[in-house]
């Protein structure tokens, strides 16, 4: 079985049987992954925070406290599985940013009000190519 040697999460979907506070997105997602025979012994299969284990490579995760497409809380249990683990990680939680806001400059803003400009948020690029270099990942 192959394993990647590392993962870098952007404020990821974790936990697909509470995937959002919003139920259209709950539908969506989950028909998007299992078609019509959603159950939730199947969501828990496809969700990451169901999944972890001492194999899980070290990981690097940020999100925002702002995005209401994908709950920060999810996350919370996702990194707590990880510690339970011993899985090393590096989290960085934004305060501004709705999801999708990339990389968070103009290059990737798609918004005509430049809302997903963020320059705080627009850290998180840097901050995981150090975390890579520290662990050793790249040069």
């Amino acid at each position: 079985m192959m394993k990647p040697n590392i993962a870098v999460l952007a404020y990821p979907m974790l936990n697909c049987v509470k995937a959002s506070e919003r139920s259209a997105i709950n539908t969506w997602v989950n028909r998007a992954m299992l078609g019509n025979e959603v159950t939730e012994e199947r969501l828990k299969t496809v969700s990451p925070v169901y999944q972890v284990n001492k194999d899980v490579p070290q990981t690097f995760i940020w999100h925002t406290t702002e995005d209401t497409f994908v709950p920060v809380e999810n996350l919370l249990k996702y990194v707590t599985e990880l510690q339970k683990y011993h899985v090393p990680y590096e989290l960085h939680i934004y305060q501004k940013g709705e999801h999708g806001f990339a990389l968070g400059d103009e290059r990737t803003d798609s918004m005509p009000d430049h809302s997903q400009v963020n320059e705080q948020g627009a850290t998180w690029l840097n901050l995981s190519l150090g975390w890579m270099k520290q662990i050793g990942f790249m040069k």
